[in-house]
């Protein structure tokens, strides 16, 4: 695997991802300057402060950007050695949205697609870094 050349899309498709999930979270508490032109400004403004409190108040959940690195057959977590299922418990177990980065120093082409596997199988956001 190290041989391949990597691109940066996997780090594209998460800051599209977060950018789409902020831009819709702004959209639907109407913290976005523009209403669609659906109403006018006006009525709109007292509104506005209300829900951008309650906005404010509902979006506080943060990105937690996991590492692990693959080298050759082996995963580093907290750069100690871990295995592949106690890797994607640990990473379940964190409270907020997660995002792993991984890291290839020369990882068998197996264990990188079993990562890959196991955490898409988990739904757990993964960026190759």
């Amino acid at each position: 695997m190290s041989k391949e050349k990597k691109g940066n899309g996997g780090k594209a498709a998460v800051a599209v991802a977060l950018l789409a999930l902020l831009g819709g979270a702004g959209w639907k508490f109407g913290l976005l300057p523009f209403d669609g032109g659906t109403s006018n400004n006006t009525s709109n403004n007292s509104n506005q402060s209300e829900q951008s409190n309650t906005a404010n108040n509902t979006i506080d959940e943060q990105i937690i950007k996991v590492e692990v690195t693959v080298e050759k057959d082996k995963y580093y977590y907290n750069n100690k050695p871990v295995e592949l299922d106690d890797f994607v418990k640990q990473v379940k177990a964190i409270n907020g949205s997660v995002v792993v980065f991984i890291t290839d120093s020369d990882a068998t082409k197996n264990a990188y697609e079993a990562l890959t596997k196991a955490l898409t199988d988990n739904n757990i956001l993964y960026s190759k870094e």
